[in-house]
């Protein structure tokens, strides 16, 4: 059986809020972590001159991805 591939493999798990009913566990691949990051990246024009405002808490993939690997990648403070 083929292997597969590592960045198809789980790398980050979060929890829902449970909002719209019981929590789920979620889990994102590294590949679908890199592409949100790369598309926020290219989308705001990220620059190594740009300074980062956290507004989403750390717990949400979107503050993650936004705020966190987004603003590294690009040299970001």
């Amino acid at each position: 059986p083929s292997r597969p591939h590592a960045l198809n493999g789980k790398s980050l798990i979060l929890h829902t809020s449970g909002t719209s009913g019981k929590k789920k566990v979620v889990s994102y691949s590294l590949l679908s972590l890199i592409v949100g990051m790369a598309c926020v990246v290219e989308s705001w024009d990220l620059r190594a001159t740009d300074v980062n405002l956290n507004m989403m808490p750390l717990f949400h993939v979107g503050g993650i991805v936004r705020n966190l690997l987004a603003v590294s990648v690009c040299g970001d403070s």
